[in-house]
């Protein structure tokens, strides 16, 4: 398990058991389950996997898939005008190896820089296109899933090649409120697979925002 404290924005990457299928609900119900990522495997088609940096920095709304433009608008003018394109971190990061003071640069474009604030080299760099990684960091492939493929940004600057399909709207969540859920088939772009999985988020009823992320693909990262 990963968890980076003082975070403004935080994906949660976790393997998620079968369950039962849900329903959608409305505004005023709620359900006990939430929609399993079996249900929706056989009518989802991944898109030929394609590097971040070509995807662009900008998108106006026309370009974003209708069922997305909630989280798009979300974000505010972050996706459409220049000056809000890198979020800077800073805070304890906590994996296996214990708990680390890091710094997390994280620029539109699929590009990320984490460095240890600590003794040592510890550094991974992702520029749009590959990973460079150095100091020997066991949970590198997890972070760059994390703060790279996992993010609402990297969605939405995708935009109409990953066919994001939505679920349902208004899904109870176990941590609490309700989650729009959206499922993606990928082949992963910071971290890409010889397969392809789904990738199911859950934004926020209310303020649209992501909440967390979900995958079928195994953290062996074949």
């Amino acid at each position: 398990m990963i968890r980076v404290l003082q975070m403004i924005t935080a994906p949660i990457v976790m393997i998620v058991c079968p369950v039962l299928c849900g329903q959608a609900t409305t505004a005023n119900q709620r359900v006990k389950f939430p929609v399993s990522l079996e249900c929706a495997q056989p009518v989802v088609t991944a898109a030929p996997a394609v590097p971040i940096a070509s995807l662009g920095l900008y998108r106006c709304p026309a370009q974003i898939p209708p069922v997305l433009l909630h989280p798009f608008f979300a974000l505010g003018d972050r996706l459409m005008k220049p000056g809000n394109e890198r979020i800077t971190l800073q805070g304890t990061l906590t994996d296996t190896a214990g708990a680390s003071g890091v710094q997390i640069v994280i620029e539109l474009g699929g590009k990320l820089n984490i460095t240890w604030t600590g003794p040592g080299t510890q550094k991974i760099v992702f520029d749009g296109t590959g990973p460079s990684v150095s100091g020997g960091i066991s949970s590198s492939n997890d972070l760059l899933a994390s703060f790279v493929d996992d993010l609402a940004e990297t969605l939405l600057l995708a935009g109409r090649g990953l066919s994001p399909r939505l679920l349902g709207q208004r899904f109870a969540d176990a941590s609490g409120g309700f989650c729009d859920y959206y499922d993606v088939a990928t082949y992963g772009s910071a971290v890409k697979l010889s397969k392809p999985f789904i990738k199911r988020y859950c934004f926020d009823s209310e303020t649209s925002l992501l909440k967390s992320v979900a995958t079928t693909a195994t953290r062996n990262w074949w």
